[in-house]
């Protein structure tokens, strides 16, 4: 997504927070964060999920055109997301039922934005090993039910392979 946006916008900063916090735990990561925003004075700024301050965001909003993509949301119901969401330019997210809903609760831009692979790093090589072979694969944790449900009934007609943290009692 970063490089998409990179060739259509220019420069773009991307802000992960839990990145901040941990390579700024012994400072204020905010300092950290408005500092990079204003060193780099990018075109957009890129935020990953609505953990950003509010504060930070409130200010730096004003100043740069700003974009948040949070995956696998609660929907309209989610406060703190309307909240965030509310703030930025753009938001991206990946259920596409939900734009209506979000333009309802006063977020300017709702953007369906699959997850999805970049052309240049995620690429097919081949193996013999097997360990790797599936018809297809789920990276991820499925933290709930509807989603481990999912993974059941895709692997009764295919081979599933799950790669990420499992949840209590086992992954499937």
């Amino acid at each position: 997504m970063l490089k998409a946006l990179q060739r259509r916008v220019g420069k773009v900063i991307f802000i992960n927070l839990p990145r901040y916090k941990k390579y700024f735990f012994w400072t204020d990561y905010r300092k950290a964060i408005r500092r990079k925003i204003i060193k780099q004075n990018p075109d957009l700024v890129l935020i990953y999920s609505k953990d950003i301050p509010y504060s930070v965001l409130e200010e730096i909003r004003t100043h740069y055109q700003t974009a948040m993509f949070y995956p696998d949301h609660d929907g309209a119901g989610d406060k703190k997301l309307i909240r965030h969401g509310r703030l930025v330019d753009y938001l991206f997210i990946t259920n596409k039922s939900q734009i209506a809903e979000l333009k309802s609760r006063g977020i300017k831009n709702p953007i369906y934005c699959m997850q999805g692979c970049d052309r240049d790093m995620h690429r097919i090589i081949a193996t013999r090993n097997r360990k790797w072979f599936s018809e297809v694969a789920f990276i991820g944790k499925p933290w709930k039910d509807n989603r481990v449900k999912l993974l059941q009934a895709i692997n009764r007609n295919f081979d599933l392979k799950t790669w990420g943290p499992m949840v209590a009692g086992g992954f499937l």
